[in-house]
């Protein structure tokens, strides 16, 4: 297939998965409301599945959808890569290389990409990365059945730190992961598109990430409780006629 037809399937899946996400969060703040606990968990966990398979989608749609951006060289490289964390990275710097060091192998410094370019570099490598792959684990590790104790790679010993994310797994987890990974994607769709694009872009996609956080910080448990608020606030009494 060619990459115009590859990218044309991703979006058509990457569609779909939109489509289950809407669906799938109606069931889970449903069962948040109604406080069930047990399928709310479930829920929560299913949708944190469903939101890093968009991400791996949205990386493979990028990756092809800008064939001319990303040279058939640099895209087996990036797929050569052992991890979809490894491949965002990757392809970051690939991108910045690029962009801002005309592609010679410098160090990614503030002496060589200049204040301004360097934050946003280090933005995304330190900061936003490390909040991606964060995701990229607890889905890996609840793929392979892990929804209780986190295992290591090998098998044989407790995930200590990812076993308590994986407990205390809540409603605000899924804000986090859809807020922090659209804008993710969306940020690294314009470094790929063009370097006018990427500087564009990136503070308004940064602010809403950023002030996002803040949000959830400071009034997650209100907005659970007006949740369950106007959930109760509705009489369901069957009314016979």
């Amino acid at each position: 297939m060619t990459n115009k037809e590859l990218a044309k399937v991703h979006a058509k899946n990457r569609a779909k998965l939109n489509s289950a996400l809407t669906h799938h969060k109606q069931q889970m703040n449903l069962s948040i409301k109604s406080e069930n606990e047990l399928i709310a968990n479930v829920n929560i966990r299913m949708y944190l599945i469903l939101y890093v398979a968009w991400l791996e989608n949205s990386l493979q749609y990028i990756i092809n959808v800008y064939h001319k951006q990303i040279n058939s060289y640099l895209r087996n490289d990036i797929l050569s890569k052992r991890s979809q964390i490894d491949m965002w990275e990757f392809l970051i710097k690939a991108k910045f290389r690029e962009h801002y060091l005309q592609g010679k192998q410098k160090d990614f410094n503030i002496l060589n990409l200049g204040h301004s370019n360097y934050n946003r570099y280090d933005y995304l490598i330190n900061t936003i990365l490390p909040r991606v792959s964060s995701f990229i684990e607890i889905r890996n590790k609840l793929a392979h059945g892990q929804w209780a104790v986190a295992l290591n790679n090998e098998g044989t010993d407790k995930v200590q730190e990812t076993t308590a994310k994986i407990w205390t797994l809540n409603k605000k987890d899924t804000l986090l992961a859809k807020n922090i990974l659209e804008k993710f994607v969306k940020i690294i769709d314009s470094l790929v598109a063009s370097k006018s694009a990427f500087v564009k872009n990136f503070d308004q996609n940064v602010y809403k990430i950023e002030h996002s956080l803040y949000q959830f910080d400071t009034k997650y448990e209100w907005i659970i409780s007006d949740m369950k608020r106007k959930y109760n606030a509705v009489s369901r009494d069957i009314v016979k006629k």
